[in-house]
């Protein structure tokens, strides 16, 4: 009987994107649901979580833009103040949600 090869930075990096995309899937469910009782913030956030492909697809772009930040611009990054912009915005952002 043949061993798998081992190779845990491979393991870990399927876990990784596995649970991003299950986290994911559940904000973009919990935010749609609360856009379909009325209760989201409104504007935007509430026709991005809509039941459509094109508010889906543009939901996938979105985190893959934010997520490929740190891959793409290493020198915007360098200090880390553009990943603490962005951040500050989305904090921003969800303080406001409710309101």
């Amino acid at each position: 009987m043949r061993k798998p090869p081992h190779q845990p930075v491979i393991g870990i990096a399927l876990f990784e994107v596995f649970h991003d995309i299950q986290y994911l899937t559940i904000v973009w469910a919990f935010n749609s649901r609360l856009g379909d009782k009325g209760e989201g913030d409104g504007g935007f956030s509430q026709r991005l979580f809509q039941r459509a492909w094109k508010w889906i697809g543009l939901y996938v772009l979105l985190v893959a833009a934010y997520g490929a930040v740190g891959f793409f611009v290493p020198k915007l990054i360098a200090n880390g103040s553009l990943h603490r912009t962005i951040n500050g915005a989305l904090i921003a952002a969800a303080s406001n949600v409710g309101r």
